[in-house]
């Protein structure tokens, strides 16, 4: 869940972009969710979502390209994310 959607905001295509990145994420981890350590704490997680500059961690093994592609969808401010069109020529994918 993007963060203009845990505060309840309008949400678009970037909300969408947010939730790739959070898929490409768990893929990568093996299935563990972003946030996992918030032990089902559905209103912590909503929370540090909605309210705080918390970003998913990204782990250090990636490949910089998984980095940064990961990096350009999980930005805080939804018109600061690329956008799917940017995504699909993002090195990453290609």
């Amino acid at each position: 869940m993007a963060p203009e959607v845990a505060r309840g905001e309008e949400q678009g295509p970037p909300a969408d972009v947010w939730a790739l990145g959070c898929t490409v994420l768990e893929m990568a981890t093996g299935g563990r969710v972003p946030w996992g350590d918030a032990d089902d704490n559905v209103f912590a997680v909503l929370h540090r979502i909605g309210f705080t500059d918390a970003v998913p961690e990204v782990p250090q093994w990636l490949s910089p390209e998984a980095k940064d592609f990961l990096g350009r969808c999980l930005r805080r401010r939804a018109s600061d994310r690329d956008t799917a069109a940017q995504l699909l020529e993002h090195p990453f994918v290609a």
